[in-house]
């Protein structure tokens, strides 16, 4: 796969991904360290990214909380100051609080938006305005396929992702003329932490969901999928194969969206 940040003139400006310590973070930033480009990885866990730095050779592990904006700030300026640039810019973090709307509170609200939605304007923010100076660049946000369809105690964190869809279109025209390419990509059952229910329990593994998504088929392809399978979609968008790509969410969910 070529990717535009892979240079023969010298080392070429890492790649930047947040919440890289886990799940589908941590699937992306290793991909793309398999494909020989240098990374900057964000995530508030510290224990997983002092481990996921010490597995991958060249990666810096910044420890920042994506909910407060004056660490994003502190992260940011670390950035500029070591790299000066980033190439591909992934905002992966995200927190799926699940809440009926008559238990969620006004800080849970602002908890789940603050994560999934005000710290991608933020980061996208900081790094954009170095990727115009190049002209050039790639900003890949990550949704979820409740950017489209609702699950019951959802409204909160559906509603930070249908933002994010929004937030990618906007982006992609804003900064098209600086030649920065956005697009999103909406998976839907990945197996993750965040796919644990109550009681720890991986709720794709359960009687019900074995039963209706994938007995029943449901989700066509009969199976969650892997963080790994995001990842590649995370390889194509960041590619040269995706250069006339932009505005665009990919919804990689095994089919889910199309049955009825």
């Amino acid at each position: 796969m070529r990717h535009a940040a892979l240079r023969a003139d010298g080392p070429s400006p890492p790649w930047l991904v947040t919440g890289a310590a886990n799940g589908i973070g941590e699937a992306i930033a290793r991909r793309f360290h398999s494909e020989g480009a240098r990374l900057v990885a964000l995530d508030v866990d510290k224990t997983a990214l002092d481990r996921l730095a010490a597995g991958l050779v060249g990666v810096e592990p910044v420890v920042c909380d994506l909910a407060q904006p004056s660490e994003i700030a502190k992260a940011m300026q670390h950035v500029e100051q070591a790299y000066g640039h980033v190439d591909i810019l992934v905002n992966n973090a995200g927190i799926g609080q699940s809440r009926h709307i008559l238990a969620a509170d006004y800080e849970h609200w602002r908890r789940v938006f603050s994560i999934n939605l005000d710290a991608q304007f933020l980061v996208s923010r900081a790094i954009a305005a170095r990727m115009q100076a190049r002209q050039g660049g790639v900003i890949i946000n990550i949704a979820s396929i409740q950017a489209m369809l609702s699950e019951p105690c959802g409204s909160s964190y559906g509603a930070s992702k249908g933002a994010i869809a929004a937030f990618t279109r906007g982006l992609a025209v804003d900064l098209a003329s600086a030649g920065i390419r956005v697009n999103a990509i909406a998976p839907g059952f990945i197996q993750t932490r965040m796919s644990l229910n109550a009681e720890g329990v991986d709720e794709t593994s359960t009687d019900e969901f074995q039963d209706w998504y994938v007995r029943r088929r449901k989700i066509p392809l009969a199976r969650a999928g892997p963080p790994a399978e995001v990842a590649g979609v995370a390889a194509f968008l960041a590619s040269a194969d995706a250069s006339y790509m932009t505005g665009q969410t990919l919804i990689v969910d095994g089919g889910l969206t199309v049955t009825f």
